[in-house]
Parts: structure tokens; C-alpha cells; sequence
């Protein structure tokens, strides 16, 4: 998985991507990693299960060609001139609303205007005592992430995008969440969750998904940008009340790296798993706070096959030596 795979070969072992029948265009996807990266020009695909059939996806242009079914979020970007007529009292209605300001709802892009407004309206709805348990940043408790948590399922729009992410309710998510910022160590979380789930009588196949998806599709993608959001409209009504304001932002960024140092997820990109990382830290290679550039060059010539646990990541780990412009000999090479 990843675009910069280097496989000769790849094996598509399941037809299954999250419960679903793989589509043709995913499929297709995944069998372009074989020969890639200026390393393997022929590479070979075996499957297991017929293909999908060749068909690929009415792609829309929703900011080019507006209808009824463009989300708000796009047609409030337009001007006057691009947005036709039987939309413009949809339009107007978000224009002409006096809770947010335009300009925030059009700089939350990623969320509907629609999910913004209702959950200021349920903050407005809210007594002071209330409201300000909005008034958290940088350190949240177990009960700040529980309310921020019940907003973003019940008024932000976000349970679709949680329950993709293996969320079945807000309380879950907050739970996952402070387990993962409890632990500050992403294996360890995974293996303890997954071992949970087990525990509960789920398939290990089905806990193993679990956990990746909280990880990969919400705790570290969907979840910062929801609480992103939250964070920008509940200071703008706590200021506009005279309360104190917030600021989710350090620990939307803190989970978006899944409380890892910021280097973790670009080496991730370079081909270099979690949890090779974060043996190369523990035995101070680099420091969590240096930056990539710092990082990659601290990696680039070191003899790093020391920290290996077996062939298959020593391989991984020449693999990306190599993508970062190692000068150290591939040991495979002379095999």
C-alpha cells in the first residue's frame, strides 16, 4: 500500500476493502504498484478472485457546472456570476444568516455550512455553565474530549465519517481517543485494542480492520478536521457571549500525528514504518523535535541494519536508505 511502493510483484489475496467488493477503480490502484519507482519495469499482479468488471466512475465537476445536488461548502466559494438561479435562494440562505460570519463558514471548507450553523445554534442554546466547558486547549481531560466529542456526532455531521473509522457512538470514540493520547505509543495502542476487541468476541480479522481504520481513517485524518472546526466556531460564540475562548488546535495537530513526533508520518511517506521510527529515536538516532530535513540526513549513510529485527526489515529499511540517496551498498545486490 502507498504510491511509493517499489514491488515487482503484487498479490491481491482478498476481493474484501472494508467489507465491500473491491471496485474497478481501486482495484486498478492497487495492481499499479507493481513496477514502480524507476526500479521494476515489468512487474507481475496474481489474484485470487476474478477482477472487478472494467468499469470507472462518473467523475462530476460540482464547481464547474453547480446543480441542486453541489454542497454548500462548494457553491458558497463561487461568486454572484457562477451560481444559477434555482440555486441562489439556497445560497442567499447561508449569505443572509446572521449566527456565523461568511467568511468562517467559507474558511471551514471541509465541513457543510449547514452542520456549522446548527452547531452554533446548539452552543448559542446552551447556558454559560454549559458553554464553557468549550473553553479547553492544548490539554483536554477525559470530559472535554466526551463534549466535544457528542457535538462533532450529534450536530458537526461527523458520526458518518466515525462510524467508517469503526466508531459505533460518540462515548466509544472519546474512549479510543484517551486511550491513544493516554498512551502516546501507536503499537502498543494497536496491540492492546486489538487484543480488547478479541476480548469482546470480535473475529481477529474484524479487530484488526477496527483498530487500522480508527487509526488511519479517523483518529488521524477525519477527527483533527472535525475538531478543527468545532474549535473555530465555539470561540467565535464564547467571544461573542464574553467568555473565555479556545484553542483545539495543538492537540488536533498532537492526534493528527497520533501524539508521534511530526517526522514519523513523512518518514512513513519515504517507505519507513511507525515502528522502525520509533526504534531509531529510542536509540537516538535523532530527536523528536528535529525536523525532516534533519531527520533524513541524520538517516541517509548510517549503517541502520544494526536496529533490524530480521531480513524483512532490513530489507525495508534499504529500501528507504535508498529512496532518501543512500551511498551504502545494497547488500541484496551482491546476493
Amino acid at each position: 500500500e502507498g504510491v511509493n511502493t517499489a514491488a515487482k510483484n503484487v498479490i491481491v489475496y482478498d476481493n474484501i476493502l472494508n467489507r465491500k467488493k473491491l471496485e474497478f477503480f481501486t482495484f486498478n490502484n492497487i495492481r499499479g504498484r507493481s513496477g514502480r519507482m524507476f526500479r521494476h519495469f515489468i512487474g507481475h499482479v496474481f489474484v485470487f478472485d476474478e477482477p472487478p468488471q472494467e468499469e470507472l466512475p462518473f467523475v462530476d465537476m460540482p464547481a464547474i457546472n453547480p446543480t441542486e445536488t453541489t454542497p454548500s461548502s462548494i457553491l458558497i466559494q463561487l461568486s454572484d456570476n457562477d451560481v444559477p438561479d434555482q440555486l441562489q435562494e439556497k445560497l442567499d440562505k447561508l449569505l443572509n444568516q446572521d449566527i456565523l460570519p461568511v467568511e468562517l463558514l467559507r474558511n471551514i471548507s471541509s465541513i457543510e455550512p449547514e452542520f456549522l450553523l446548527d452547531t452554533a445554534k446548539n452552543l448559542l442554546n446552551m447556558n454559560v455553565r454549559e458553554l464553557s466547558k468549550c473553553s479547553w486547549s492544548s490539554r483536554p481531560t477525559y470530559e472535554d474530549i466526551l463534549f466535544s466529542s457528542n457535538i462533532i456526532w450529534d450536530y458537526l455531521g461527523g458520526a458518518p465519517s466515525a462510524r467508517q473509522g469503526s466508531m459505533r457512538s460518540a462515548s466509544m470514540m472519546t474512549l479510543w481517543i484517551w486511550k491513544l493520547y493516554g498512551s502516546r505509543n501507536v503499537s502498543l495502542f494497536r496491540k492492546e485494542m486489538i487484543q480488547s476487541q478479541i476480548g469482546r468476541n470480535h473475529k481477529p480479522d474484524e479487530a484488526v480492520e477496527d483498530v487500522l481504520a480508527f487509526l488511519r481513517g479517523w483518529a488521524s485524518f477525519n477527527y483533527p478536521k472535525y475538531l478543527m472546526a468545532l474549535s473555530d466556531v465555539a470561540n467565535y460564540i464564547l467571544t461573542e457571549r464574553g467568555l473565555k475562548g479556545c484553542n483545539y488546535s495543538q492537540f488536533a495537530v498532537s492526534i493528527e500525528h497520533l501524539f508521534q513526533p511530526t517526522s514519523f508520518s513523512s518518514l512513513e511517506e519515504y517507505g519507513l514504518p511507525t515502528e522502525i521510527s520509533e526504534k531509531l529515536l529510542n536509540n537516538k538516532l535523532f530527536n523528536k523535535d528535529d525536523e525532516l530535513e534533519s531527520v533524513v540526513n541524520a538517516l541517509r549513510n548510517r549503517e541502520l541494519n544494526v536496529f533490524a529485527d530480521g531480513a524483512f526489515e532490513r530489507g525495508v529499511i534499504e529500501d528507504f536508505q535508498k529512496g532518501i540517496g543512500s551511498k551504502i551498498p545494497d547488500k541484496r545486490a551482491n546476493k
